[in-house]
């Protein structure tokens, strides 16, 4: 079944697929291990599809050899009721207009919406004092002017050259880390939710948990460590999260046996992260991370051994910068795991800001090894951006191999890092989905109490409460017996006299039995199923 329909036979299709190449592999461990991360991203798909999360990001399933990728399911509803209209009336209905127009529209509408948070963003860094961070944006407000003329008359736009919104700063450091809003569980679990239970949604919950405590040491660690004017008070507050998520994993280890019970649901946590690098200095730009995805194989090759090199032009007087990484031998998803290079530049410079800012971008080239007797030969090349370190001092960038302009197929992950970035500040808010468990309510059933407090309601209380003070303390109880003797209970002084109580005889039984009689019952009241008790303190005389 080869179309790019999401459905449940076309994801099996994909997947007997897999299973079938899995079983042919023998000695190649490392391409076992490719069709396995293959087969459990399928899996995660189909449970998806089966129950309807529509979030779920079907287009970064590894399409097999000859399969066409896989589309959105928006976008499948949309083609579908497309389809059930007249075929003449979806056949003008390009021709219209109206569909081109709502998009312009809605691109327009966005583009203008990110040109006036960057103006809102710029006014409040000039408040602040930060010229060149309202410098930034001013320059980001005025390169979308020919984009927004661009997207009216109707002119392909490309997206990925939108300026990236203003980050939350220290602006929110006032804010609880939990909003209180509550949110959608991530993509990961979202599937796990619906269909889990028992002992597998208890381990599912146990997961989250200890992920999100490794994240608040994480972030406590690297607090600690780079400081800063805040740094106090967020300490606090992520030690008063982590406190939090120690309470709710005893919750969850009390309720193990009825997870059911407990009530979970997400909620955005505005987490406070570092946006410094301390341990690197002002001249230092870091290439680490790097990691191949799905690296395309050569004609005739069941294995490559690859290497990549990292090419840094920054101006065209000198020659450029390059490094490379270690050799990895027979795989093609490589983790260049001795790859942490460094570039030698000053970040201050002005040479520096103009190549960040101007959109300029770093050659990656991967290489593979053709054989003895024979040079290493192209095996794609792509360009790493460095427009993210304007606002974060860490950019992680995935980018597509390239031949030309033409794609062959396989990712690059590269990782850049410097001390600090060029405008932004030192601690930025992220928003994170955050996980919440809550007990059930426990109802208990108690007896009925009425107080008497206005005596002429109650001829009752009113015809006691007149009676004559004695030397002790005496209590007053009506049964609705007959024969046996009424009990007497013992009673402490105290100075304020307490209320009258009608209690249920069924609810409350009194014992004939009682232990520390000291006290004698002189008067008794009885007429109903129910027994008054009046406890009257009065001074010795």
């Amino acid at each position: 079944m080869k179309t790019s329909i999401v459905c449940t036979e076309n994801i099996l299709a994909r997947i007997t697929y897999y299973k079938e190449k899995l079983k042919e592999i023998t000695n190649d461990d490392s391409k076992k291990r490719r069709y396995n991360r293959i087969l459990t991203r399928y899996d995660e798909g189909l449970r998806a599809c089966e129950h309807g999360v529509t979030s779920f990001e079907f287009e970064e399933l590894v399409p097999p050899p000859g399969y066409p990728p896989l589309t959105d399911r928006s976008k499948l509803s949309k083609n579908v009721k497309l389809s059930n209209n007249d075929p003449k009336t979806s056949l003008a209905k390009p021709s219209s207009g109206h569909p081109i127009k709502n998009k312009t529209e809605a691109i327009v509408e966005l583009l203008t919406k990110r040109q006036d948070e960057l103006k809102q963003a710029a006014k409040a860094a000039k408040q602040s004092g930060n010229i060149e961070l309202a410098k930034t944006y001013i320059r980001s407000v005025l390169g979308m002017n020919q984009m927004i003329q661009a997207a009216e008359a109707g002119l392909p736009i490309d997206l990925t050259q939108l300026p990236r919104p203003p980050a939350l700063t220290d602006s929110n450091s006032s804010r609880p880390i939990l909003s209180g809003l509550k949110c959608d569980p991530p993509v990961k679990y979202a599937v796990a939710f619906n269909s889990l239970s028992g002992d597998q949604l208890f381990k599912t919950y146990s997961e989250i948990l200890s992920e999100q405590e490794q994240l608040i040491n994480n972030l406590i660690n690297q607090h600690r460590r780079n400081g800063g004017a805040n740094a106090h008070s967020i300490l606090s507050k992520l030690s008063d999260l982590l406190s939090v998520n120690t309470c709710i994993k005893k919750l969850l280890s009390k309720y193990n046996q009825h997870v059911s019970n407990l009530t979970a649901y997400f909620e955005y946590a505005n987490l406070p992260k570092c946006n410094l690098n301390a341990e690197l200095a002002d001249d230092i730009l870091e290439v680490s991370n790097i990691h191949g995805i799905a690296y395309p194989l050569p004609s005739h090759y069941s294995n490559i051994d690859t290497y990549v090199e990292v090419e840094f032009s920054l101006n065209n007087a000198n020659p450029p910068m390059k490094l490379s990484t270690n050799v990895v031998k027979s795989s093609s998803e490589p983790i260049y795991s001795q790859s942490v290079k460094e570039f030698r530049v000053n970040t201050k410079s002005h040479s520096y800001r103009r190549f960040v800012q101007n959109n300029r971008c770093l050659k990656a080239t991967v290489y593979y090894n053709r054989g003895i007797f024979r040079s290493w030969g192209i095996l794609g090349i792509t360009e790493i951006p460095l427009t993210g370190l304007v606002q974060s001092a860490t950019v992680t960038h995935v980018g597509d191999l390239k031949e030309g302009r033409k794609v062959v197929g396989g990712r690059l992950q590269v990782q850049l890092r410097q001390r600090e970035s060029l405008s932004g500040e030192t601690v930025v808010y992220q928003q994170q989905p955050w996980l919440l468990l809550s007990a059930p309510k426990q109802i208990h059933e108690s007896p009925k109490l009425i107080e008497i407090e206005n005596s002429k309601n109650n001829p009752v209380s009113s015809s006691l409460s007149t009676s004559k003070q004695t030397d002790s303390p005496r209590s007053i109880r009506s049964e609705n017996t007959r024969h046996s003797p009424v009990p007497s209970i013992s009673s402490k002084q105290t100075n304020s006299p307490k209320p009258i109580r009608i209690e249920h005889a069924m609810n409350n039984p009194i014992s004939s039995s009682s232990s520390s009689v000291s006290t004698k019952a002189t008067n008794s009241v009885s007429s109903s199923s129910s027994r008054v008790v009046i406890v009257r303190n009065t001074d010795n005389s």
